[in-house]
């Protein structure tokens, strides 16, 4: 039987100043993600979250047996680390060994383990092309959780980066976002650059999972090599959507659990 991780981010909101209804309808949306996913990717307290929202994140993904993996990101709140920022690499290092230690702490409280770290956003996008910044994305990982596995873009330079360094690497590509012909992610101010129907999603994962060509926003065919993949955690219908893909996999032979 073919298998795929599964992994969604999660822990995006935070719970100083925010009325305390969002933050039980945030908590309540990933906890009925947790079920259908295999690994989890906690925000870490600069595009998104804090100590709070990681611990009962953690907490959650602990009682669902989902690995836990650290989901650094620009401090960049209001864009929601999704606005590309031009930091040297030092300044790269000191954001991502921060964020690493918080959530290294909290796990380490809980008794569980960091068992992968993946950028998010424009982290994400960036190191993708960027080997500067990908070294030092690379070096805090190496200096505050040293045997993570590494998640990266399908075909990135951050992940040969990551595997030159030694580092295990695991190949992502996502349910919900449309491609270019290149292997990169549609820019999302882009029309239907996010896939927003459930079942479509499910679909292009399913092809995914079994080696077969997908869709690009421009009609191309292209294939991805892939050993998780990332369904979104931050919309309405998470949950369903990911339930949905479970049972399409499933059907089609395909299991979800770490790779």
């Amino acid at each position: 039987m073919a298998s795929i991780d599964l992994n969604a981010d999660v822990g995006e909101y935070s719970s100083a100043g925010v009325d305390a209804n969002i933050v039980e309808q945030q908590l309540r949306r990933d906890t009925a993600l947790m079920p259908y996913i295999s690994s989890a990717n906690i925000a870490c307290g600069a595009h998104a979250g804090d100590i709070i929202t990681m611990r009962e994140t953690v907490r959650i993904a602990g009682e669902h047996n989902v690995a836990i993996g650290a989901h650094p990101g620009f401090a960049d709140r209001e864009n929601f680390g999704r606005r590309s920022m031009q930091l040297s690499p030092d300044e790269i290092y000191q954001l991502v060994t921060s964020q690493l230690s918080q959530l290294q702490q909290v796990v380490h409280d809980e008794g569980r383990i960091i068992t992968h770290v993946k950028p998010h956003g424009a982290l994400y996008n960036m190191s993708a092309q960027q080997e500067d910044m990908s070294t030092a994305i690379l070096r805090a990982c190496a200096d505050i959780t040293p045997n993570v596995l590494i998640v990266g873009l399908s075909g990135s330079r951050f992940l040969q980066v990551a595997a030159d360094q030694g580092f295990s690497v695991r190949a992502e590509a996502f349910a919900d976002r449309r491609y270019q012909a290149d292997g990169s992610l549609a820019p999302r101010e882009l029309p239907n650059a996010v896939i927003s129907s459930p079942p479509e999603a499910a679909g292009q994962a399913l092809a995914i999972a079994l080696g077969q060509s997908i869709t690009t926003i421009t009609g191309e065919q292209i294939r991805l090599r892939a050993e998780t993949i990332c369904l979104h955690g931050d919309s309405d219908n998470a949950a369903s959507a990911a339930m949905q893909l479970n049972r399409l996999l499933a059907s089609n032979g395909v299991s979800i659990g770490l790779t």
